[in-house]
């Protein structure tokens, strides 16, 4: 079993060479969480820009591509208003901070019907600007962990039965 240092050490390495996706799984109480808040520390400390949406809530929202995108851009929404400025922002803040920018998408695997579609343009969109995406979801045999699968260049995970697992590509 991995320790934290070394998976965080993992997390760091794949961040510093932009243009990464970097998939956590793992079942509930295993400490993705608690990861993720130590990540959005550390990096805000050291000068990143992170961007965090959760989208255990987007199922509820009358429009989830739009609620999504503001609560990734937060304090950095500007003037943007409606669906396409929202996404226009997103383009400039990710092209404008380039590496030093993480994104975070916790919970992806709630995003429902056009919220798959959110998220692999949110993923096009970081990877193209050479940022890091890191994407929060429990491993499962579904067909959305076959896709993020494909997408990760590092996959980590916590299973209570069996310990941490990862891959790098």
């Amino acid at each position: 079993m991995m320790g934290r240092e070394e998976l965080w050490s993992r997390i760091e390495w794949q961040s510093a060479r932009g243009g990464r996706v970097v998939w956590l799984s793992g079942d509930d109480g295993v400490g993705t969480s608690s990861l993720i808040a130590q990540a959005i520390s550390a990096w805000q400390q050291s000068g990143h820009c992170v961007l965090f949406a959760d989208l255990s809530s987007m199922s509820d929202s009358a429009e989830p591509e739009r609620t999504v995108l503001l609560r990734l851009l937060g304090p950095h929404v500007g003037q943007a208003r409606s669906t396409v400025a929202l996404w226009r922002r997103l383009e400039q803040v990710l092209s404008t901070t380039g590496p030093e920018i993480r994104v975070i998408l916790d919970r992806i695997e709630l995003a429902r019907g056009p919220g798959r579609s959110v998220v692999a343009t949110i993923r096009h969109l970081v990877t193209r600007c050479r940022a890091t995406l890191i994407v929060v979801s429990p491993r499962n045999e579904s067909a959305r962990s076959r896709i993020l699968s494909s997408w990760a260049d590092m996959e980590i995970g916590a299973n209570e039965s069996y310990g941490c697992l990862e891959r790098v590509a």
